[in-house]
């Protein structure tokens, strides 16, 4: 590939609990992430937000604010990103994983803090969390 890739991931808030979908993908199969996607050509980041988390959990968002940039370099895996962060409230729709995801659901604190303990959360997804006060 060798060229930089840029995406969005957005964190969803509903109520007591934060989004994370199960990745499908074969270097972080089973590890939870925050949902995201490529960056389309004229698209704002809000508006890749919008559609990255309906396309990936079926689920319709609101409030959708820029809060960080992640990059991710790991040559050995031919992957470069640079991954812009959003948060945004849950607005309707019911959770429906999409082919890039194993499942996805809401996770509570508690919830999480058992993930990392496990050790099913993959980094950047968790510098996010815990920049964000749920990890």
């Amino acid at each position: 590939m060798n060229k930089v890739r840029l995406g969005c991931a957005t964190l969803v808030v509903k109520g007591d609990s934060v989004l994370l979908g199960r990745s499908n993908k074969k270097h972080i199969y089973g590890q939870l992430v925050i949902p995201g996607g490529g960056v389309e050509y004229g698209e704002c980041f809000c508006d890749t937000s919008r559609r990255e988390i309906r396309e990936e959990t079926g689920i319709e968002i609101d409030n959708i604010k820029q809060v960080g940039i992640y990059e991710i370099i790991k040559p050995d895996q031919d992957n470069h990103r640079v991954i812009i962060f959003c948060h945004a409230e849950y607005k309707s729709g019911e959770v429906v994983a999409s082919d890039d995801l194993i499942d996805a659901n809401f996770y509570t604190r508690e919830q999480i803090v058992d993930e990392i303990n496990a050790g099913n959360i993959c980094d950047t997804p968790l510098q996010m969390l815990a920049n964000s006060g749920w990890a």
